[in-house]
């Protein structure tokens, strides 16, 4: 079960990141593999010293 909930597409596209919101779902990016997403998130807990 993850820690982190999804964001709402439809209320960030209501701040000001939703030129880059619509810019990602038009060229359909963010889409990566598992394993890249575990790298990220060893990456991310190391950086924030994280014993994850």
């Amino acid at each position: 079960m993850p820690n982190i909930t999804m964001l709402d597409i439809e209320a960030l596209r209501k701040t000001k990141l939703r030129p880059y919101i619509d810019k990602c779902l038009e060229h359909r990016t963010g889409r990566v593999s598992h394993r890249l997403k575990e790298i990220i998130r060893v990456q991310l807990s190391r950086m924030a010293s994280c014993v994850y």
